[in-house]
């Protein structure tokens, strides 16, 4: 295992079990303090009391009146409405002319719950909550080495038959884990961790027609290391260990990480089916990227080209979300997060099949990161929910490998000059899908 890779694994596991972490102890808190309206709740079991309706509405109703028993949890507890710890402060008025999340003003007028939600009860229309989540992540990104002009030509000068456009990016697999804990009545705790792996793609150019001389296939690729086979000035030992190839491949691979915990704080909208949260906190992402261009021959050898960058956006973020119960059990939601980060980038330029110098740096600069995401979520049970939805991510003042792969020859005698590039931009997006859970 490379250093590299080591480095990785560790931020993987220290950021996995980051969240596991929280959600051991948000299960010792609910074990330790019954949840609020649960089936061990209330003040006699020591937990805290939730604002309930009027004491006295009737058990059988007259025109216009709604009975208590009308109104559950989701533990089909009767006239409880949605977590308001109101033993914390002292108790609340009586929920009506728009008190808590029902009464008069809030869709309860003449006995009847959200027309918007079907005449269904408060408590199903309260803020957009859960314990744990995980997500399935299905991403690609924009052009990752469109930057690259030709590469390949077959024979001398033309025609052109590589470029860094021809590779085709592919959607690549991830996931993410959320963890949350209560630290107050309006209150939690986030923390995320998200990956996604192997974004990229492949481009080949095969030789038809080699040439065979003595039994061996002599090929016709040359690149642009010697111009195409022009040879410039100055360039020796590029025509034998690059050129009259039989195949060149360009291959693009890459990396998406992402570790966050912020607080969240919630609000309420003039409906009880408008809620959301506002967010603040800390986020590290970090974009590997690798680049290799290589050259096959058997009368040769092989060359391989090699750009590695990392990026490391370490910061403050804020941002917030806003979900709409269009009916019971179903909400659709919309998320944005922002902020201004430390960029700490490096960039290395190798190369195998010849012994030539390597170039490096290790610089830093101020990078800017933006996520928006459109989610919809739908309870399945009283504590399931499934999830889904598309997000997009944009990132600048990155070091990318295409922005950083060296057309120069490296066969220059004296070296060939070496320039780095912390000026790209890179665009995510992709869908997900995956379940949440309360206790």
């Amino acid at each position: 295992m490379t250093l590299r890779t080591f480095g990785s694994a560790t931020r993987l596991a220290f950021a996995m079990a980051t969240v596991v972490t929280l959600a051991a102890t948000a299960s010792a808190q609910m074990s330790a303090a019954p949840m609020p309206g649960g089936p061990m709740g209330g003040p006699m079991m020591g937990g805290v009391n939730q604002a309930v309706y009027q004491p006295g509405m009737p058990t059988t109703p007259g025109p216009g009146q709604v009975r208590s028993a009308d109104f559950t949890d989701a533990y089909g507890n009767p006239a409880i409405v949605p977590a308001s710890f109101a033993a914390a402060y002292g108790g609340c008025a009586p929920c009506e002319g728009g008190g808590a999340y029902g009464g008069v003003g809030y869709g309860l007028e003449n006995g009847y719950g959200d027309a918007f939600a079907g005449g269904y009860p408060m408590d199903q229309c309260g803020p957009h909550y859960f314990d744990i989540g995980i997500e399935y992540l299905s991403y690609s990104r924009d052009e990752s080495t469109g930057s690259i002009g030709a590469l390949s030509s077959l024979n001398r000068t033309a025609p052109i038959v590589l470029t860094g456009g021809s590779v085709s990016d592919e959607e690549a697999p991830g996931f993410r884990l959320t963890g949350r804990y209560d630290v107050g009545p309006l209150s939690v705790l986030e923390a995320t961790y998200s990956a996604v792996y192997d974004m990229g793609g492949v481009a080949t150019v095969i030789d038809p027609n080699p040439t065979i001389v003595a039994g061996t296939p002599i090929g016709d690729l040359f690149t642009v290391f010697t111009n195409f086979g022009t040879v410039p000035a100055g360039v020796t030992g590029a025509q034998v260990l690059t050129e009259q190839s039989l195949s060149n491949t360009l291959d693009f691979d890459s990396d998406l990480q992402t570790a966050e915990i912020s607080l969240r704080r919630y609000w309420v909208g003039w409906s009880p089916r408008v809620s959301g949260t506002l967010l603040a906190g800390f986020r590290y992402t970090r974009l590997s990227e690798d680049l290799n261009f290589r050259t096959t021959s058997i009368a040769n050898g092989n060359f391989s080209a090699i750009t590695e960058t990392d990026n490391d956006l370490a910061g403050f973020q804020f941002g917030g979300d806003m979900w709409v119960t269009v009916r019971q059990g179903i909400r659709f939601g919309v998320e944005g997060k922002s902020g201004i980060y430390h960029n700490r980038y490096e960039v290395s330029n190798y190369f195998t099949g010849a012994v030539l110098p390597s170039e490096h740096t290790a610089e830093g600069n101020v990078a800017y990161l933006g996520e928006a995401r459109l989610m919809v979520v739908a309870d399945i049970l009283p504590s399931v929910s499934l999830k889904g939805g598309y997000e997009v991510l944009f990132m600048n003042e990155l070091a990318l490998a295409a922005d950083n792969f060296n057309t120069n020859s490296p066969f220059v005698n004296g070296g060939r000059q070496v320039a780095f590039n912390d000026d790209g931009e890179v665009t995510f997006g992709g869908w997900s899908f995956g379940m949440e859970y309360v206790w």
